[in-house]
């Protein structure tokens, strides 16, 4: 009876070891890759291997052998969607993403052969070449490319696009472009596709602009606290601000309605100092002018009264000062026709109300701005004192 011989006996033995390899390496390291092999020179590749040593493992099989040693495996089987052509399994520790991205780094450009296919449009730009006179000048003519003799070199007269996207490339302007070394080709291991932990992430997939998706995060961390603020949210990010921006409106609100409140006072009196100023400087004639009489004439207008003699006379007595007919009468003929409420609106007042400001505009402003912030509240603390001390002033001079 004759002895029946498996097949699987006549399997050299290398073919096994690759098998068995693959599958180690597999368990082996986290991440395992399909990357795309076709056309890489020798040395480009040596150089890429030489640059991923210690960061991953880049081992080239056969299509057969890498089926036959993963397609019993779960996690892996999944690529075999992605093998094609010439292939090559990369392993590495690095996550996927970081993968990717240092295959990009690694590729190199290289020149391009005759009748191969242009990738991009491919340009030659105007000015001198290296090359000293002689046939390299017709050479480059012949290839379409416009060269001629100056300063004792050859030169390319203007620039020029010597080949267009998807156009055949001759083999005499293969050979000029590789002579001016312009490399129009990138050479690298392309990132079919990852596995980690079951998962497959394609190539494509793994493509981010890491330093434009900070910045989205950063943006879009922006807009969610001006929203908070906007909408009054509290939460540990937002309640400081939130009770600064309160504080703030309140203030505001006690300066713009006159309230008598002890955090509000100073600021009220430094606006009614600078607004008489204001009025004072729009009235050029009224320069020697004594404070009460501008004062008069704001208290008159702010009581929405005319700013006439009779009334201005009549609170200047209200504060006990004896009323000098020629200075009203100047006075109110010099306010005649002027836009009071004009005057006031450009008056220097902002400068008392920086605090204010400040804490207003808190939610345009990021939380990891706050110490830039404390130092310049130092700064609007002191022109708040001045403008206090500057009012109070004022008032004396009303007052007697």
């Amino acid at each position: 009876m004759a002895t029946e011989v498996h097949h699987s006996v006549h399997i050299p033995s290398w073919k096994k070891e690759d098998v068995e390899e693959i599958r180690n390496l597999s368990n082996e390291y986290p991440v395992v890759g399909i990357v795309a092999m076709r056309g890489i020179p020798a040395k480009q590749l040596q150089n890429m291997r030489a640059e991923l040593r210690g960061t991953a493992a880049l081992r080239m099989y056969r299509n057969n052998l890498i089926e036959l040693a993963i397609r019993d495996n779960k996690e892996l089987a999944p690529l075999l969607n992605y093998i094609e052509d010439q292939t090559a399994f990369i392993f590495t520790n690095l996550d996927p993403f970081k993968l990717r991205k240092t295959l990009e780094k690694s590729k190199t450009h290289a020149p391009i052969k005759g009748g191969a296919i242009s990738p991009r449009d491919i340009v030659v730009h105007k000015g001198p070449t290296s090359f000293n006179p002689g046939p390299i000048a017709g050479e480059l003519q012949q290839a379409g490319i416009p060269a001629g003799i100056a300063g004792g070199k050859v030169v390319i007269k203007k620039t020029v696009t010597a080949v267009h996207t998807g156009e055949v490339v001759s083999g005499k302007l293969a050979e000029m472009l590789a002579r001016l070394e312009i490399y129009p080709l990138e050479v690298g291991l392309d990132l079919r596709a990852v596995c980690e932990d079951g998962l497959i992430y394609q190539g494509d997939v793994l493509a981010i602009d890491e330093e434009q998706y900070a910045s989205d995060i950063a943006t879009a961390t922006q807009m969610a606290f001006n929203l908070a603020i906007n909408i009054v949210y509290p939460c540990s990010a937002t309640i400081e601000t939130l009770l600064q921006k309160a504080l703030s409106d309140s203030r505001n609100l006690a300066v713009n309605a006159v309230v008598f409140e002890k955090d509000a006072i100073d600021i009220i009196l430094a606006k009614a100092r600078m607004e008489s100023i204001a009025l004072s400087n729009t009235l050029k004639e009224m320069e020697d002018m004594e404070m009460e009489y501008i004062y008069a004439a704001l208290l008159a207008h702010n009581a929405g009264k005319d700013v006439t003699e009779e009334n201005v006379s009549a609170i200047i007595k209200a504060a006990g000062i004896d009323v000098d007919e020629v200075k009203v009468k100047a006075l109110v003929s010099a306010v005649e026709g002027v836009d009071i409420d004009d005057a006031l609106s450009k008056t220097a007042f902002a400068s008392a109300a920086v605090p204010a400001a400040q804490v207003a505009a808190a939610p345009t402003a990021a939380p990891e701005d706050a110490a830039e912030n404390e130092e310049e509240a130092v700064d609007d603390e002191k022109e708040k004192e001045k403008a206090e001390e500057e009012g109070i002033e004022g008032l004396g001079a009303l007052f007697g």
